[in-house]
């Protein structure tokens, strides 16, 4: 679910990143996403953990601790690292992404950019390729502030998460949990000093 997040997000940083790299700044920076129960209810959830850099040439490379899952209760934290994503065999999931040097031009000044980005989401033993058009607003000359338009719609099938998802429905003796997850992201980055 996550990501599909992030790394779309960054990729498109690497505008203003032509004379050098740019780091994830986690303090200013959210991953979350939203799991629907029972067809009607909606509960917001988000990783604490994460960090990336985007390289002066377009390499984007988001790493996310999927041990810091935070659903506000402590016991769906540990069922959903257990069940869903495994962490004792996958504790991360990447995002890796390539982004256009003719991006890379015209991204300068304080007007926000809109961008769409393809970037490859690997958790567990799968990899998806996810879409999403991003905002990219340049705080100031260190700090740049990416953001998804839309929520982007992760498939829990696409991402192998299934039989977890059908093992957390049963232990929380649910109706249904819905396979579609919307992300959304919220990314700082900023300039590395040279």
């Amino acid at each position: 679910m996550l990501h599909k997040i992030l790394i779309g997000s960054l990729l498109s940083m690497a505008g203003l990143a032509a004379q050098a790299g740019w780091v994830v700044n986690p303090e200013w920076s959210e991953i979350n996403f939203i799991s629907i129960k029972n067809d009607t209810v909606g509960e917001s959830h988000q990783f604490r953990s994460f960090d990336g850099n985007l390289s002066e040439s377009g390499k984007l490379e988001l790493t996310i601790d999927l041990n810091s899952v935070d659903t506000q209760i402590d016991i769906r934290d540990q069922r959903m690292k257990k069940h869903l994503f495994k962490t004792e065999q996958y504790p991360t999931a990447t995002v890796t992404a390539d982004i256009a040097p003719e991006f890379l031009e015209g991204l300068e000044g304080t007007s926000p950019v809109k961008y769409p980005l393809q970037a490859t989401l690997s958790l567990g033993e799968s990899s998806v390729t996810v879409e999403t058009e991003v905002t990219v607003q340049p705080a100031n000359d260190h700090m740049i502030r990416v953001t998804n338009s839309k929520p982007l719609l992760l498939s829990a099938k696409s991402l192998g998460l299934v039989e977890g998802i059908n093992k957390l429905q049963e232990i929380a003796g649910l109706q249904s949990i819905d396979h579609v997850v919307p992300v959304t992201f919220d990314i700082s980055l900023s300039k590395e000093k040279n």
